[in-house]
Protein backbone atom coordinates (compact mmCIF):
# COMPACT_ATOMS: atom_id res chain seq x y z
CA UNK A 1 0.00 0.00 0.00
CA UNK A 2 2.71 2.33 0.93
CA UNK A 3 4.36 1.90 -2.65
CA UNK A 4 1.02 2.70 -4.59
CA UNK A 5 0.93 5.62 -2.42
CA UNK A 6 4.56 7.03 -3.23
CA UNK A 7 3.89 5.96 -6.65
CA UNK A 8 1.05 7.94 -6.99
CA UNK A 9 2.49 10.89 -5.33
CA UNK A 10 5.36 10.72 -7.73
CA UNK A 11 3.31 10.68 -10.79
CA UNK A 12 0.92 13.43 -9.38
CA UNK A 13 4.10 15.30 -9.20
CA UNK A 14 5.43 14.47 -12.71
CA UNK A 15 2.20 15.43 -14.09
CA UNK A 16 1.96 18.51 -12.78
CA UNK A 17 5.39 19.82 -13.63
CA UNK A 18 4.18 18.97 -17.24
CA UNK A 19 1.82 21.86 -17.04
CA UNK A 20 3.11 24.87 -19.77
CA UNK A 21 2.95 27.93 -18.11
CA UNK A 22 1.73 30.33 -21.01
CA UNK A 23 2.83 34.01 -21.24
CA UNK A 24 0.08 36.40 -21.91
CA UNK A 25 1.58 39.83 -23.81
CA UNK A 26 -0.27 43.04 -22.16
CA UNK A 27 -0.08 46.51 -23.62
CA UNK A 28 2.02 48.20 -21.15
CA UNK A 29 2.12 51.87 -21.16
CA UNK A 30 5.04 54.10 -20.23
CA UNK A 31 6.59 57.49 -20.33
CA UNK A 32 4.82 61.11 -20.37
CA UNK A 33 3.45 63.61 -23.19
CA UNK A 34 4.41 66.57 -20.82
CA UNK A 35 1.65 69.06 -22.25
CA UNK A 36 -1.24 66.47 -21.24
CA UNK A 37 0.31 63.65 -19.70
CA UNK A 38 -0.49 61.01 -21.30
CA UNK A 39 1.25 57.82 -21.55
CA UNK A 40 2.70 56.03 -24.53
CA UNK A 41 2.92 52.48 -25.72
CA UNK A 42 4.77 50.63 -28.41
CA UNK A 43 3.29 50.35 -31.70
CA UNK A 44 3.10 47.83 -34.51
CA UNK A 45 5.20 46.60 -36.87
CA UNK A 46 2.55 47.33 -39.42
CA UNK A 47 3.09 50.81 -39.17
CA UNK A 48 7.09 50.31 -39.40
CA UNK A 49 6.36 48.11 -42.87
CA UNK A 50 4.75 51.47 -44.12
CA UNK A 51 8.07 53.63 -43.48
CA UNK A 52 10.04 51.11 -44.74
CA UNK A 53 7.77 51.19 -48.16
CA UNK A 54 8.16 55.00 -48.33
CA UNK A 55 11.72 55.05 -47.66
CA UNK A 56 12.06 52.41 -50.28
CA UNK A 57 10.82 54.34 -52.80
CA UNK A 58 12.59 57.42 -51.38
CA UNK A 59 16.07 56.14 -52.28
CA UNK A 60 14.84 54.73 -55.88
CA UNK A 61 13.88 58.53 -56.39
CA UNK A 62 9.96 57.09 -57.03
CA UNK A 63 7.93 60.18 -55.78
CA UNK A 64 4.87 58.57 -56.75
CA UNK A 65 5.91 54.97 -54.76
CA UNK A 66 6.18 57.98 -52.29
CA UNK A 67 3.25 59.50 -52.68
CA UNK A 68 1.78 55.94 -51.84
CA UNK A 69 1.83 56.11 -48.72
CA UNK A 70 0.83 59.41 -48.46
CA UNK A 71 -2.16 61.58 -49.22
CA UNK A 72 -2.51 64.15 -51.81
CA UNK A 73 0.10 66.28 -49.65
CA UNK A 74 2.30 66.30 -46.76
CA UNK A 75 2.55 68.49 -43.87
CA UNK A 76 6.86 68.16 -43.58
CA UNK A 77 9.26 70.02 -41.06
CA UNK A 78 12.76 69.60 -42.79
CA UNK A 79 15.37 69.66 -40.32
CA UNK A 80 17.66 72.93 -41.87
CA UNK A 81 13.99 75.50 -41.90
CA UNK A 82 12.13 76.61 -38.89
CA UNK A 83 8.48 76.72 -41.18
CA UNK A 84 6.47 73.36 -42.28
CA UNK A 85 6.09 72.83 -45.93
CA UNK A 86 3.24 71.63 -47.77
CA UNK A 87 4.24 68.92 -49.90
CA UNK A 88 2.68 67.31 -52.95
CA UNK A 89 4.10 64.83 -55.68
CA UNK A 90 5.23 67.18 -58.26
CA UNK A 91 7.60 68.89 -55.65
CA UNK A 92 9.09 65.82 -54.04
CA UNK A 93 10.00 64.84 -58.14
CA UNK A 94 11.57 68.24 -58.75
CA UNK A 95 13.44 68.04 -55.19
CA UNK A 96 14.77 64.40 -56.35
CA UNK A 97 15.61 65.79 -59.70
CA UNK A 98 18.63 67.72 -58.24
CA UNK A 99 19.88 64.00 -57.16
CA UNK A 100 21.69 60.99 -58.69
CA UNK A 101 20.69 58.82 -56.14
CA UNK A 102 20.01 58.49 -52.35
CA UNK A 103 21.46 56.25 -49.98
CA UNK A 104 19.84 55.61 -46.27
CA UNK A 105 21.09 54.05 -43.63
CA UNK A 106 18.80 53.40 -40.84
CA UNK A 107 19.66 53.08 -37.42
CA UNK A 108 16.40 52.14 -36.11
CA UNK A 109 12.52 51.83 -36.74
CA UNK A 110 10.36 52.92 -33.17
CA UNK A 111 6.75 52.26 -33.58
CA UNK A 112 4.72 54.01 -30.73
CA UNK A 113 1.65 55.58 -29.84
CA UNK A 114 0.28 58.31 -27.47
CA UNK A 115 -2.73 57.63 -25.11
CA UNK A 116 -5.37 60.19 -26.61
CA UNK A 117 -4.34 59.86 -29.94
CA UNK A 118 -5.80 58.08 -33.02
CA UNK A 119 -2.83 57.65 -35.12
CA UNK A 120 0.86 56.68 -34.44
CA UNK A 121 4.02 57.44 -34.82
CA UNK A 122 7.35 56.01 -36.02
CA UNK A 123 10.71 57.73 -35.07
CA UNK A 124 13.50 56.11 -37.45
CA UNK A 125 16.99 57.38 -37.03
CA UNK A 126 19.33 57.13 -40.15
CA UNK A 127 22.39 58.27 -42.07
CA UNK A 128 21.48 59.92 -45.43
CA UNK A 129 23.86 60.68 -47.67
CA UNK A 130 22.57 62.44 -51.44
CA UNK A 131 24.84 62.33 -54.44
CA UNK A 132 24.13 65.53 -56.15
CA UNK A 133 23.91 66.07 -59.90
CA UNK A 134 26.45 68.60 -59.92
CA UNK A 135 29.28 66.24 -58.03
CA UNK A 136 28.89 67.02 -54.86
CA UNK A 137 27.63 64.94 -52.25
CA UNK A 138 25.53 65.98 -49.19
CA UNK A 139 25.56 63.52 -45.78
CA UNK A 140 23.04 64.43 -42.77
CA UNK A 141 22.28 62.19 -39.11
CA UNK A 142 18.54 63.06 -39.35
CA UNK A 143 16.00 61.56 -36.83
CA UNK A 144 12.41 61.64 -38.23
CA UNK A 145 8.99 61.62 -36.87
CA UNK A 146 6.22 59.73 -39.06
CA UNK A 147 2.85 60.63 -37.86
CA UNK A 148 0.72 57.92 -39.42
CA UNK A 149 -3.42 58.50 -39.57
CA UNK A 150 -5.79 56.23 -38.58
CA UNK A 151 -6.08 55.55 -42.55
CA UNK A 152 -2.91 54.20 -42.54
CA UNK A 153 -1.44 57.06 -44.93
CA UNK A 154 1.62 58.87 -43.57
CA UNK A 155 0.53 62.64 -43.21
CA UNK A 156 2.90 64.44 -41.15
CA UNK A 157 7.17 63.86 -40.93
CA UNK A 158 8.97 66.24 -39.00
CA UNK A 159 12.69 66.07 -38.75
CA UNK A 160 15.67 66.74 -36.85
CA UNK A 161 19.24 66.62 -37.30
CA UNK A 162 21.13 64.34 -35.33
CA UNK A 163 24.50 65.66 -36.32
CA UNK A 164 26.53 64.44 -32.81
Amino acid sequence: MKKITLVLVIASFIISCNNSVKEIEIDRKAGEWVKTGVKYSIGSDADVAIIKKMLSSHVSLDAEGVFSSIPDTLTYYPHNMKSSIKMDVNMLKNYFAQYDSIQKQVLYYLPYNVDTWTGSIVQVGAVETRFNKNGTIERDRIIDKFFIGKDGLIHTIREWSADW
